[in-house]
């Protein structure tokens, strides 16, 4: 709206504080609206909905959600700019209605002093020798002084409103236009979507709400697997975890906990909480897909004619496999496990934690296995972590193990027909990675910390060859019925820390020898790489197939040589 240096208060304060109120009125609206779908979206579930038109329904519902969010929060924005724009034209017009009749009256006196002073300054050529007359002149003058003060202190208040003016122009116009003004949000999801600097991310989601995160993410899936592709750091985090406040805590655990709950140096108890979150949802989606197909199977068996027996056989076999994923998904969400990754996606991510950190943890034993592993083979290879662990437990040893799974493990097809190296050499940054976490969690400032191992079965051991190349922050490694001392690796002088303490165990009849050293894109055997101390498998047979996984049969000579190394009072 037009104003000028002589009236910067000029405009219709009501008609603003119209428009906000109409914007007011859409928002609520749209509350309306967001409430009808909410309740829509609960009666979904009602008898005369099949699983496939109502998961889609459903998905559409929950599509519109977001979007809702944001429109609502930019309607509340701008309603709330225009409100605080129209109480600051009152304030100048207030302002400029005290400051006019200041000067008025101010000019008023001027005028009024200056003709005094002029007729006593007449008076005084006809009576020169009158002394009270000179006296009343110099009084006059010191009036006039005033009174010409107080005419520049109001135009300087008028240089102010002027001032205050085009400032309240300037901050209601980039309120309404600059998508900054609209809220973190919006900023968020206008600019920062693109950048692929995951450390970036974590910086902008320390702005957001809980659930403005979680319609962050509904707006943006892809958003937590750049996490997964591309990690950032495990020290960068451990820094910008603690920096945060406890309330940006809470609400990045419970607005992103697909994130918090995959990052390497958050605390683990946080990233237990956020798992336990993430492994329910990835229980709800499998509910979810096992009805579909469910309803696809009777739909065939009702009219046979649509369909054929492989039909038939292929959802069959889709419903046992989905269901034996149910089935894992039910035990991974028990309330007595800890863990510490979970991605469901593709083979997937897992990592358990069996035992509790305290000043007295001694050990730290970090399991990797090998070849098959995968989400649906994870809690078998678990029992290893766990055994160990319970043993301690008995034995009164304070120790804490973990399986980890943190990347794509091979399949038998993968050692002929696969990239080996590239899969080893991904998991290799992988897991160095998460080791770097272990250590930021388990080092506490004026405590002694706790020996930290890595115990590489199988093909676990070119992943972990892989990590000592680029820096592996581990006490010791320890070889088990390895596949090779890694990719490329020839002698120790190949790892970036040559003097680490190592061991190996290879019974002598597992089939595992036959590729030791064999494959370039393997490494040399682990049992040659110099200073490794030899641990005994106690087996002996030259042809011993179940000797590959025999070696963890708790209580066996194998198994009491790893626990030993575990178990070792190393700390440093």
């Amino acid at each position: 709206m037009t104003w000028t240096r002589e009236n910067p208060g000029a405009g219709e304060p009501w008609g603003i504080r119209n428009q906000a109120t109409l914007r007011t009125n859409r928002a609520d609206d749209l509350r309306v609206v967001q409430g009808t779908l909410g309740a829509v979206r609960n009666d979904a579930g009602s008898a005369d909905w099949t699983a496939k038109s109502r998961d889609a329904f459903v998905a559409n519902l929950d599509a519109l959600g977001p979007s809702l969010v944001l429109l609502i929060q930019g309607l509340d924005a701008h309603a709330a700019a225009l409100q605080r724009y129209a109480t600051e034209i009152e304030q100048i017009q207030d302002q400029q209605s005290v400051l006019g009749h200041q000067r008025s009256d101010a000019q008023d006196q001027l005028v009024k002093h200056e003709r005094q002073r002029s007729t006593l300054l007449a008076g005084m050529e006809l009576w020169a020798t009158e002394p009270s007359h000179s006296v009343d002149s110099a009084r006059l003058d010191r009036v006039i002084d005033a009174d010409q003060t107080m005419l520049r202190g109001c135009d300087a208040q008028w240089e102010d409103l002027i001032a205050h003016r085009r400032s309240a122009d300037s901050t209601c116009a980039q309120q309404l236009g600059s998508v900054q003004a609209l809220g973190p949000l919006a900023a968020f999801t206008a600019t920062a979507i693109r950048f692929d600097s995951s450390t970036e991310l974590l910086s902008r989601f320390a702005t957001l709400s809980a659930a403005d995160l979680q319609v962050l993410v509904g707006l943006h899936p892809d958003l937590a697997g750049r996490f997964t592709a591309h990690p950032p750091s495990a020290q960068m985090v451990a820094e910008w975890w603690s920096a945060l406040g406890h309330d940006q805590q809470l609400a990045l655990a419970a607005g992103v906990p697909e994130v918090v709950g995959a990052l390497d140096g958050v605390p683990w108890e946080v990233r237990f909480s956020a798992n336990r979150t993430n492994i329910a949802a990835a229980q709800d989606d499998e509910a979810a897909v096992i009805a579909g197909l469910r309803e696809e199977i009777t739909t065939l068996q009702a009219h046979p004619n649509r369909g054929d027996s492989q039909a038939g056989m292929a959802l069959a076999a889709a419903l046992g496999e989905t269901l034996a994923r149910a089935k894992t998904l039910r035990e991974m969400g028990s309330s007595d496990r800890q863990v510490l990754l979970f991605d469901p996606t593709g083979n997937g991510r897992y990592a358990e934690v069996h035992g509790t950190l305290s000043a007295e943890t001694s050990n730290v034993g970090i399991i990797v296995n090998g070849t098959t592993l995968a989400m649906d083979t994870v809690l078998m290879y678990d029992e290893r972590a766990k055994g160990l662990y319970d043993a301690s437990v008995t034995r009164q040893e304070d120790v804490v193990t973990i399986t980890w799974m943190g990347t794509d493990f091979p399949g038998w097809d993968t050692y002929v027909t696969g990239d080996i190296e590239g899969m080893a050499e991904d998991g290799g940054a992988r897991l160095a990675e998460f080791v770097t976490g272990v250590d930021e969690v388990v080092t506490v400032a004026g405590q002694e910390p706790p020996r930290i191992g890595v115990f590489l079965h199988s093909a676990g051991g070119l992943i972990g060859g892989s990590a000592e190349k680029i820096g592996l922050p581990a006490d010791y490694v320890v070889h088990i019925e390895s596949a090779g001392a890694g990719p490329d690796v020839s002698a120790v002088d190949d790892y970036a820390q040559p003097n680490k303490e190592r061991f190996v165990m290879t019974a002598p009849g597992d089939f595992m020898q036959l590729t030791q050293g064999g494959f370039t894109n393997m490494g040399v055997d682990p049992d040659r790489l110099a200073g490794i101390t030899v641990l005994d498998s106690g087996r002996e047979g030259l042809i011993d197939p179940a000797a590959h996984d025999g070696v963890f049969e708790p209580g066996s000579e194998a198994w009491e040589e790893l626990y030993g190394v575990l178990t070792t009072d190393g700390r440093h």
